[in-house]
């Protein structure tokens, strides 16, 4: 079991993606110091984050100029899950410029990437929502029926005082609405 640990601050995947191109095309002490971390920080939280490293000897291979192997990023495994964010949708570009008040307008498909909202597309049409009754669990049942008998319940209340009120007369009304008037003694 993976534990989280606080310490270790969370990314999102396209910080992640950032920190992955910036350690293959700079050694890793110049991006360490780009997030004014040590280097061997920068090493074991690329481990947490799942990032490769370059193996020993690459840069001394990119120098020469020799052909030197890429690992690609592998997409985000079970223990990066907890250190790394975000890692299924993208948003569309400029998401910053808009106001808060043209964020309310957008449709929240608006905001994502044409792939991810593809993606999201695609999964949700996967997901079925069955309603089955005789399946509920016996509290939800009689939460149901409660429901259902205070609804009918107020409904029969509401036509009872509807038929009251247009039942009394005029002078019924004023009787019956009218306040007590005070009578004030004097010694």
């Amino acid at each position: 079991m993976t534990y989280w640990n606080q310490s270790i601050p969370q990314i999102t995947n396209d910080q992640r993606i950032e920190i992955y191109e910036g350690i293959w095309n700079k050694p890793i002490k110049k991006v360490a110091k780009k997030y004014g971390i040590s280097d061997t920080t920068l090493r074991k939280r690329c481990g947490l984050y799942g990032i490769p490293l370059p193996c020993a000897g690459y840069w001394a291979k990119k120098n020469y100029g020799k052909d030197v192997k890429v690992t690609p990023l592998p997409p985000v495994a079970n223990h990066s899950k907890v250190y790394v964010t975000n890692y299924h949708l993208k948003f569309i570009s400029g998401l910053d410029d808009y106001s808060y008040d043209a964020l309310q307008n957008l449709n929240p498909l608006e905001i994502l990437s044409d792939s991810s909202r593809s993606l999201l597309t695609q999964k949700l049409q996967k997901v079925g929502v069955f309603v089955n009754p005789d399946t509920y669990h016996e509290y939800i049942k009689k939460q149901i029926q409660d429901d259902k008998n205070k609804k009918l319940k107020a409904e029969a209340l509401s036509k009872l005082s509807k038929k009251r009120i247009q039942s009394l007369t005029v002078h019924d009304r004023i009787r019956r609405f009218q306040k007590p008037s005070l009578l004030i003694l004097h010694p």
